[in-house]
C-alpha cells in the first residue's frame, strides 16, 4: 500500500525525470536492451534444444557451450566440419585434452542439421552485434552522468551495466527521494500489504 506522501513523491520525481532529456533517452535504451538480451537467451536455448535431440552434447565436454570454445565449434558445425580433432583445433588448449569425449558428444549429427544450426548461429551473431551497437549508444548517453556512475560503482556488486539501469530508472540525483522507502516505492519493489478481514499478509 502506497502512502499519500510516497504518492506525492512519485509525482515529483516523475516530473523531474521527464525534464531530464538524457535520462529519458537512457531509459528507452536500457528497456529495449533488456528485450534484446531476452531474445539472445531465447536463441541460445533453441540452439541447445536443437543439439540435444541429435545426441550432440558439447555441454558435457565444454563448461560453456556458448563461450569462446563452444562458439568456435558452433560456427564450424554448420559448414559440415564434424571431425573432433579439427574442431578441437578451434578451441582452447584445455578442450583438446578431451577429444575422445568430444567425439562421443558429436555422435548423431546429421546433414539436415546444418541448415537449422547455421540459421540459429547467424541469428545469435546478429543479436550479439546488435547488442554491441546498442551498448555503444548507451555509453554515449551515460557520459553526462559520470559522477553518478562513479558513485554507484563504488558500491560492491554494482557494475557498469547495472548503473545504466539505475540512472535510467532512478535518475542521477537520489536526493529527490526523501527516504529509501520512497525510492522503493518509485521502482515498484515495495512489499505487498494484503488484508482480508483481520488477517494481514505482507
Amino acid at each position: 500500500m502506497v502512502s499519500a506522501s510516497q504518492s506525492s513523491c512519485r509525482t515529483d520525481a516523475s516530473r523531474q525525470l521527464r525534464s531530464l532529456h538524457p535520462v529519458r533517452i537512457l531509459g528507452d535504451l536500457t528497456r529495449y536492451r533488456v528485450k534484446l538480451v531476452e531474445h539472445q537467451s531465447s536463441v541460445a536455448c533453441r540452439i541447445q534444444k536443437l543439439l540435444e535431440p541429435c545426441n550432440i552434447k558439447p555441454g558435457s565436454v565444454a563448461s560453456n557451450v556458448l563461450g569462446v570454445s563452444g562458439t568456435a565449434m558452433l560456427q564450424a558445425l554448420p559448414s559440415g566440419e564434424t571431425n573432433p580433432e579439427c574442431l578441437a583445433d578451434l578451441t582452447k588448449k584445455q578442450l583438446r585434452e578431451k577429444i575422445p569425449a568430444l567425439r562421443l558428444a558429436l555422435d548423431g549429427y546429421q546433414c539436415h542439421h546444418h541448415f537449422l544450426l547455421r540459421d540459429m548461429v547467424d541469428e545469435l551473431n546478429h543479436m550479439e552485434s546488435q547488442l554491441a551497437r546498442w551498448e555503444a549508444e548507451m555509453e554515449g548517453n551515460i557520459r553526462p552522468f559520470q559522477k553518478t556512475l562513479q558513485a554507484w560503482m563504488s558500491i560492491p556488486g554494482i557494475n557498469h551495466r547495472v548503473v545504466w539501469t539505475l540512472v535510467a530508472e532512478i535518475g542521477p540525483d537520489v536526493q529527490v527521494f526523501p527516504s529509501p522507502a520512497h525510492i522503493a516505492s518509485w521502482v515498484g519493489v515495495c512489499p505487498g500489504n494484503n488484508e482480508r478481514g483481520k488477517a494481514e499478509k505482507r
